[in-house]
């Protein structure tokens, strides 16, 4: 990737452009957390997924153990920012605190497009496997396993946020291939794929919407893609689309990921035994990129 212009593009949007269908964005790290609630409840009363939303045991039990809930931030999320509130949401439904791991966020605070260009940095280093944050964040995040005393019966379910669920995603690989714990599941919401290093016989969940200002900008640009790689070769696997518009009629913006009560219903779905019946299709997106911002140098 090239970062001055993908960086350029993208600071533009998020600035700028997301204001022209709706929403105001204060910094780029506030993902517009005022989406209204209950989107994807109402959707799921009259979809596919309304079917199979059971609700997550009390005591988080799986068939042989405990379900561990590992939770990655987005950009901008700097040590465990968007993670608090998605951990206080599941405490909330019966999730005890000690089943839930909060891994500590390689991107830092982000206001200014220095600060975003380097956010983008860490994000594509996230995304390769062999890179020093990735392995790193492997490091950490074994250590966390260890003292948490995750044992080889118990189901670990990895969630992450945007450009958290990309991490998700690469560190269930690295997990996988260097120690004994297995990543049952990977949930990933209003993610930008570049890379997808999820085993194959991990239960992979993607959550998002063709309403997300900030998916339909990275869907523009060759190499990233909400729909992970090798989505369709996933035997158990899930895609749950929220609707493009909350009940307001604006665009269902990224905050609206982790809502507590949309980022409960992707929960309970990612649990249950609904799996996609078809392939799912990536659509093409036909955003006008020359509208929404020149190059990184005329912002620094």
């Amino acid at each position: 990737m090239a970062l001055g212009s993908i960086g350029g593009t993208i600071w533009k949007d998020l600035t700028g452009a997301v204001g022209q269908v709706g929403q105001t964005l204060g910094s780029v790290g506030n993902f517009a957390e005022s989406a209204a609630p209950n989107l994807f409840a109402q959707k799921a009363a009259s979809d596919k997924i309304g079917g199979a939303m059971q609700s997550v045991a009390g005591d988080d039990s799986g068939d042989d153990g405990r379900t561990v809930y590992v939770l990655f931030g987005g950009l901008g999320s700097q040590g465990t920012g968007d993670t608090a509130n998605e951990a206080k949401t599941l405490e909330s439904h019966g999730v005890s605190a000690g089943n839930i791991i909060q891994q500590p966020s390689p991107f830092p605070a982000m206001n200014n497009p220095s600060s975003f260009i380097n956010n983008l940095a860490d994000y594509e280093q996230a995304a390769n496997p062999n890179s020093s944050v990735a392995q790193s964040q492997e490091k950490d995040l074994e250590g966390e396993l260890q003292a948490d005393h995750v044992q080889s019966g118990d189901k670990l379910e990895f969630i992450g946020y945007s450009a958290g669920g990309q991490e998700a995603a690469t560190e269930a690989g690295l997990i996988d291939k260097d120690t004994k714990d297995h990543v049952n599941t990977v949930v990933s919401m209003g993610t930008p794929y570049t890379t997808n290093n999820v085993p194959k016989d991990t239960r992979l969940v993607v959550a998002e919407s063709q309403g997300d200002p900030v998916l339909n900008v990275t869907d523009s640009i060759p190499g990233i893609s909400r729909q992970p790689s090798g989505y369709n070769g996933y035997s158990d696997r899930l895609h749950i689309e929220l609707p493009a518009n909350n009940a307001q009629g604006q665009p269902n913006t990224h905050g609206s990921y982790i809502q507590p009560n949309e980022f409960w219903s992707i929960v309970t779905a990612a649990n249950s035994n609904q799996v996609d019946q078809g392939a799912w299709t990536h659509p093409n997106q036909s955003l006008n990129l020359s509208q929404l911002g020149g190059m990184i140098g005329s912002l620094v």
